[in-house]
């Protein structure tokens, strides 16, 4: 038996993941390939208490969904899993290319986490390789490279208000400043991710659509 197929075989995943019909293809794929999913569960309070309880369930690896939806997130359920097993490799998957993009404030990922976007996940060997990747513990957390990561909070703030249809008005009364100074910050937003000024196309638009980019979103 190979080193990596002694690897593989060795997983015992835990799948936390909101939406149904991904957690069960997750799993199918995993156990497809080898891998053992000692527990499937949809939100993070699900899966601690069945780890807390269950001292037969010791996942040395957890799958994580980022949204969970109202509740802890993905990231949140990370650091008690730690909490509770430093030594658990952590898989964060999203359809975000930048966690700072949901509008909530959220922790720093844990130290060796890996960060898989869902669209980049194209087949099983990328999935696989980033549980691998996370039990090794040979380098910090890695969040894929991606534009948002040039953007500042306020800015990536401004870009979502935008994609949510806001006014420059309403986006003053939001962020306490003025018409004219939210004007003069999507100016300049639109020039830092390289949108430039048309009368053929509404800049709004271009930047909502450069959001829908980097979440994944569909307006």
């Amino acid at each position: 038996m190979s080193e990596v197929v002694e690897e593989i075989a060795n997983l015992r995943v835990l799948i936390v993941e909101d939406n149904n019909l991904t957690r069960i293809s997750l799993a199918s794929t995993c156990q497809l390939h080898g891998i053992e999913v000692v527990l499937e569960a949809s939100s993070a309070k699900e899966a601690m208490n069945a780890i807390t309880r269950n001292k037969d369930c010791n996942p040395n690896v957890a799958l994580l969904d980022l949204d969970l939806g109202d509740g802890p997130t993905g990231i949140d359920l990370a650091w008690g899993l730690r909490r509770h097993n430093p030594l658990i490799g952590l898989v964060i998957l999203s359809s975000y290319k930048d966690p700072r993009l949901t509008g909530r404030k959220l922790p720093e990922l844990p130290e060796y986490a890996q960060y898989l976007i869902k669209s980049e996940v194209t087949d099983a060997e990328i999935l696989i390789q980033s549980l691998l990747q996370s039990q090794h513990h040979d380098g910090s957390a890695e969040i894929s490279k991606s534009n948002s990561h040039e953007l500042t909070d306020s800015e990536i703030n401004l870009l979502r208000l935008v994609w949510e249809g806001h006014s420059n008005s309403q986006i003053g009364k939001i962020k306490s400043i003025t018409p004219k100074s939210v004007e003069t910050a999507i100016s300049r937003l639109s020039k830092k991710i390289d949108i430039e000024y048309s009368n053929e196309i509404n800049q709004r638009i271009l930047l909502a659509k450069f959001y829908q980019e980097l979440t994944g979103k569909i307006s």
